[in-house]
């Protein structure tokens, strides 16, 4: 799998002339804990090779190595994909990721998929449609600047796999240092349905920055999708406690707490710390 990223990346930058190519990447070392089970580490590599072709056209190439204790070593090819920029619209085509609402409803990801951005000054829409095991389509529409509220923003987004879902959410910057988001979603088949209100104060600019998040979430069974960014979300009741903290210009510690219990009482508290390295 390696070996296919690397020649991909060797021949778009040996394209001649006016090209422009560059690789970045990111290490990062996990520890997970859940409430019924032993501690976890994991160890992940992402290489990302981009390439502007022209100012108008671009490729994107990620590679993929997560490294389980006890498991065999997992390679993938997260993102292979064209981008096209035409003034206000954005056209991708390929393998490629898709983040509705922060993650909580979705956050899709190594998906061949289409995706048209159209963005102007205060809003902007986006369309995706692709196919893992089911078509999935979504379309998500933000709004920025809205008026006499100049600190708000305002997003719908609409998701459909083998059911149908739809979420909003509120973000309102208070000041450069604190934030207010609220998110609500629904399963438009099923009903169930459920919240989530987070609160940031500060932000990771240079070293020794550090950014504290606390958040509340009631979820009802079935109302994220099977894509959401965390498989504890759905069903779960309780709290997250979140801290980021800026170690170096190129590394960060991240750890968060969950007290939480699903909707019928079981405890699925949860801690996990990751340190990333980008390069």
């Amino acid at each position: 799998m390696f070996k296919h990223f690397f020649c991909i990346c060797l021949i778009l930058i040996m394209i001649p002339s006016k090209t422009f190519a560059s690789i970045s990447g990111t290490l990062s070392e996990t520890y997970s804990k859940e409430k019924s089970s032993a501690g976890q580490m994991t160890f992940d590599i992402t290489v990302n090779c981009n390439v502007d072709i022209n100012k108008n056209l671009s490729f994107y190439n990620s590679f993929e190595s997560d490294h389980i204790p006890t498991h065999a070593i997992q390679d993938s090819i997260t993102n292979t994909y064209v981008q096209y920029n035409n003034r206000a619209f954005t056209y991708s085509v390929g393998r490629q990721g898709y983040t509705l609402s922060s993650g909580l409803l979705a956050d899709i990801s190594g998906t061949n998929s289409i995706v048209i951005n159209e963005t102007n000054k205060d809003a902007q829409v986006s369309t995706f449609y692709g196919r893992n095991d089911t078509d999935i389509f979504a379309v998500d529409f933000k709004t920025a600047n809205a008026v006499q509220c100049k600190n708000l923003i305002m997003e719908a987004a609409y998701l459909k796999t083998n059911k149908n879902y739809m979420g909003v959410r509120i973000v309102n910057q208070m000041t450069n240092d604190n934030a207010l988001a609220i998110e609500g979603v629904e399963n438009l088949n099923t009903k169930a349905c459920g919240y989530r209100v987070n609160i940031v104060n500060g932000s990771l600019e240079k070293n020794g920055d550090r950014d504290i998040g606390l958040s509340f979430r009631d979820i009802q069974s079935g109302a994220v999708s099977e894509y959401s960014a965390d498989a504890n979300y759905d069903d779960s009741i309780g709290f997250r406690i979140r801290m980021d903290y800026q170690l170096a210009d190129n590394i960060v510690l991240d750890a968060y707490h969950d007290i939480a219990r699903t909707q019928a009482g079981i405890n699925i508290d949860k801690t996990q710390i990751e340190a990333s390295m980008n390069f």
